[in-house]
């Protein structure tokens, strides 16, 4: 599991504290979610490494970049599952990526120098926000 509080002293990742409970959760649970899927597909025959990237950008945003040399894999690349059907007929995989979508502010992939850089953007105008469950 991936705990933010470890990082909140650091830049950029200092605005956090001020992060609702609900933002702090949503953004914990898609880098984890974006990790697992690393881990369980990116190295299927051998092991690979990872790097998480925390960036401010422009003072308006966090960008989390995760990055892996792994096989390539654009999550564009696939359709949003049909989350209305009927669970038992639905196709197996995507609601991950699916999921990552919906609580990230923006997500960007693109593919350099032989790596996967998935880049996870949190707006920090959402960061401030009180939580409304």
């Amino acid at each position: 599991m991936i705990t933010l509080p470890l990082l909140y002293n650091s830049y950029p990742l200092a605005p956090l504290k001020k992060a609702s409970v609900k933002k702090k959760l949503q953004i914990e649970l898609a880098t984890e979610e974006a990790l697992v899927n690393i881990f369980n597909y990116a190295y299927p025959d051998h092991k690979g490494d990872v790097e998480v990237i925390c960036n401010s950008v422009n003072n308006e945003t966090l960008a989390i970049d995760i990055v892996d040399s792994g096989i390539p894999f654009d999550p564009f690349s696939i359709n949003n599952p049909d989350i209305a059907g009927d669970i038992s007929s639905r196709e197996i995989g995507g609601l991950g990526i699916f999921l990552i979508k919906r609580l990230m502010d923006e997500v960007h992939y693109r593919r350099e120098n032989g790596k996967n850089i998935l880049s996870l953007i949190v707006s920090k105008s959402e960061i401030g926000q009180k939580d409304n469950f």
